[in-house]
């Protein structure tokens, strides 16, 4: 049997036209359909066109679904476009499916597109699937792309892998991550893989990368876990390195024909190394059982030796107990880390600057900087204490005023290392052109290095128009000591 319906519609606002096909054939037990529609409609405030395809048939329990819908819309504000697909089965045990949507939507300050697909199957309590999600997304201050799949089987058991994926990008950072995960559950019991990775930069300079994979169990309420972490980034005493490991035990295993050995291990707290060569190490406690002493080691010649007794012999000079002196006369260089002196210190000269202060030339502009650099001119251990200062100035500008403008304000950035602090600085309200503010900014730092980079940055902060800004005499001081302060 065949059913057709054809509708045609007009009126001042509106025009529609409708298109319905029904082909049916049905015996006593069995049947099947198949029904088109297709639908154009225009008014006033939009314009769609849609088209919808079924396809069914049917014995007894058994049943087998078509099913389409695609449809495309257009407003005054937006056009959308959208497809969707599904093939489904059915018995008296069983059962699956396919499903797929897919949708554009393009706005004036918008584009977003996404699709998802699904599978799906079962058989009494078993059942099986699959689902993937895609999405692409700009609009005015960002971009993201991103996807994301998992795989599903269940039968008695649980067992699921997901995998996820993202970039995005907007005016602050870019970043991408990827995001894989496999577990299995039977009876309570469970078991699963994480990997993680990462990378990160924004417009400051701050980058990251890091990638992490952890294993671990579930048994009998009792978690175990072992892992391993990578990462690099910056850090405020600068660019930072790490690999870090999680494990009950961690072995390096060599292997030579089928022999295989462990010459490093680490296993509850202790560490097992098999043969060592250490070129130059530092060891903070030591026990030795009777004496160590140097490889070239003769007595009352060449090399030293210590003794478990406290003797000692170092080349041409043997020393036990203590040793006291009220006199010393040395014509080379003394190295010690604390000392009192009483009486008079003279010295010719002395290496490493105790304080030190420098001020810079102006600069103006609608975003400027100033950038200087600060060398230790000794090269000691220690800190030190660095203040960087300066007169900054905000101004309503030209174009500013010319916009009706009346306050403005910006942002001084000053920047020790890797340490900075940011200030606003705002014009009274309805200030005249011809008023500047002017506004004196500082920041302190602790560093160590021998090198620090410093810089003061002025920004407008206005946007499309620049306020004028300035930064005069720029000024950095350093100093040290070995007093202390206390704050309350």
């Amino acid at each position: 049997m065949r059913k057709r319906l054809r509708e045609v519609i007009a009126t001042e606002t509106q025009a529609r036209v409708t298109d319905v096909t029904r082909l049916e054939a049905k015996t006593d037990q069995n049947a099947a359909q198949v029904t088109q529609l297709t639908q154009a409609l225009a008014d006033e405030t939009q314009a769609r066109a849609t088209a919808v395809n079924t396809l069914t048939a049917q014995t007894e329990e058994n049943t087998a679904d078509v099913t389409q819908l695609t449809q495309a819309v257009s407003t005054l504000d937006s056009a959308t476009a959208s497809r969707f697909d599904e093939l489904s089965g059915k018995t008296a045990n069983a059962s699956g499916g396919v499903q797929n949507t897919a949708i554009a939507l393009i706005q004036e300050t918008l584009a977003q597109v996404n699709t998802r697909m699904t599978l799906s199957a079962q058989y009494g309590a078993n059942s099986a699937g699959i689902q993937r999600v895609d999405n692409v997304m700009v609009d005015t201050s960002k971009a993201v792309a991103e996807s994301l799949k998992t795989l599903d089987a269940t039968a008695g058991g649980n067992a699921n892998i997901t995998d996820f994926a993202k970039t995005m990008s907007d005016f602050t950072q870019t970043s991408a991550t990827r995001i894989n995960s496999l577990s299995v559950t039977v009876n309570g019991q469970a078991a699963a893989i994480t990997t993680n990775a990462q990378a990160v930069a924004d417009i400051n300079g701050n980058l990251n990368a890091m990638y992490s994979i952890k294993v671990g169990v579930d048994a009998n309420g009792r978690q175990y876990a072992a892992g391993m972490g990578l990462g690099v980034q910056n850090t405020p005493s600068g660019m930072q390195s790490q690999v870090i490991f999680l494990a009950d035990r961690f072995a390096v295993m060599s292997q030579a024909g089928s022999a295989v050995t462990l010459p490093f291990v680490i296993q509850n707290g202790q560490t097992f190394i098999r043969d060592t060569f250490i070129q130059d190490g530092t060891i903070t406690n030591a026990k030795i059982g009777a004496y160590i002493q140097s490889n070239n080691y003769v007595a009352g010649s060449v090399g030293w030796r210590i003794g478990k007794d406290g003797s000692s012999e170092f080349s041409n000079v043997t020393v036990r107990g203590t040793v006291y002196a009220t006199d010393g006369e040395f014509t080379g260089k003394i190295n010690a880390t604390s000392g009192t002196f009483k009486g008079t210190v003279q010295a010719e000269s002395f290496i490493g600057d105790v304080a030190v202060g420098q001020t810079f030339s102006d600069i103006e502009g609608d975003n400027v900087t100033r950038n200087f650099v600060y060398t230790d001119s000794g090269n000691l251990p220690g800190e030190k204490h660095v203040v960087v200062l300066a007169l900054v100035k905000v101004q309503i500008s030209a174009t500013e005023a010319g916009a009706g403008v009346t306050q403005t304000m910006g942002t001084a950035t000053l920047t020790i290392g890797g340490s900075s602090r940011s200030i606003d600085i705002y014009t009274p309200p309805n200030t005249d052109r011809s008023r500047p503010t002017y506004v004196t900014v500082m920041h302190s730092a602790r560093v160590t290095g021998q090198v620090v980079n410093c810089s003061i940055q002025m920004r407008s902060a206005n946007t499309p128009y620049h306020a004028n800004v300035g930064i005069y005499s720029p000024t950095i001081h350093v100093s040290r000591g070995s007093g202390s302060f206390t704050q309350s």
